[in-house]
């Protein structure tokens, strides 16, 4: 991806972060937003939290180009899909040919609005190239940092535009967490799209 070192973010000790504003125009952004809201299966995961079944407040929707590959977090397995809506074919299609790499798996997360959030986590090792497509409100990523990314290592927040992608790669989620924080002043909703390497 030496042809994207322009968007490398700075700040980031130790992470390999790039982050494209402008990866798509707004326009297509918000065609692409209501296109996805009609076409892509829909639903809220029910989790276990401290023993307790939960509705998890954002809706999602998972796809995966191979039947093996299966999903699983907070005690609730995936409802994966195998057969990729056009549309979102050609978004990952879009996505790949920008970045010269190939993925097999996608997960949407639809917020309604700024109350609904992702918690700070990282994601897994096997992920060796993670792609975020966002379309809709802008909302703040933040990451922070772990204790193994260094003395220098500060909270940095990135504000994620309608038509950006963001990409994570290298050590990225060794070194830091990441979440999307509640905003209750943004009214409008957002669906980020993302894509992942994930092991056969």
């Amino acid at each position: 991806m030496g042809h994207l070192d322009e968007y490398r973010v700075e700040d980031l000790p130790g992470a390999d972060v790039l982050y494209i504003p402008d990866f798509i125009p707004k326009e297509t952004a918000s065609e692409w937003y209501q296109a996805l809201e009609q076409s892509c299966t829909w639903y809220h995961p029910k989790l276990k939290v401290y023993g307790k079944e939960v509705s998890q407040s954002r809706s999602i929707a998972a796809y995966a180009t191979d039947p093996s590959i299966t999903v699983k977090y907070s005690g609730h397995t995936v409802n994966m899909i195998y057969t990729y809506p056009a549309i979102l074919q050609s978004i990952q299609e879009a996505v790949e040919e920008r970045l010269g790499v190939k993925f097999n798996h996608v997960m949407l997360n639809r917020y309604e609005n700024g109350m609904e959030y992702i918690g700070r986590h990282r994601d897994t090792k096997e992920n060796r190239v993670i792609a975020s497509l966002s379309l809709g409100a802008v909302r703040t990523f933040i990451f922070t940092p772990t204790k193994n990314a260094g003395e220098s290592a500060s909270l940095k927040k990135i504000p994620l535009l309608n038509g950006s992608l963001l990409v994570m790669k290298g050590d990225t989620q060794k070194l830091w967490r990441h979440e999307i924080p509640k905003e209750p002043k943004i009214l409008d909703g957002r669906i980020s799209l993302t894509f992942r390497q994930l092991d056969l």
